[in-house]
């Protein structure tokens, strides 16, 4: 019974030991993960302000060329009706030729 207690004293110190030790590494990652979180906050932040500063300088250029494609689509709206409304009068012209009566044709 004695070698039992003396292993038992023996194996509580090293179990001791284990658990302070483990008790102090697992501190260690959670103090590592809210680092980790702390640094990805961060880096967002400044990925965001950075975003907003482009904006700015962006943002005139990017209207102004949505103005320009405003205009471009407008001529080349005003073009297509002016060339819808040549094809329409060549076909007026093509359909009252070919409708005149031939009478004189044989004249």
């Amino acid at each position: 019974m004695r070698k039992a207690d003396e292993h038992s004293k023996g194996a509580e110190a090293q179990h001791d030991a284990l658990s302070k030790g483990h008790d102090e590494e697992k501190d260690k990652h959670e103090e590592q993960t809210k680092k980790f979180l702390s640094q990805l906050k961060d880096q967002y932040g400044k990925l965001h302000e950075q975003g907003q500063k482009m904006q700015g300088p962006l943002g005139e250029p990017s209207r102004r060329a949505a103005s320009r494609s405003t205009r471009a689509a407008g001529i080349l709206m005003s073009q297509a009706r002016g060339a819808v409304d040549q094809v329409m009068a060549a076909y007026e012209q093509a359909k009252s030729r070919t409708t005149r009566p031939r009478s004189s044709a044989g004249a």
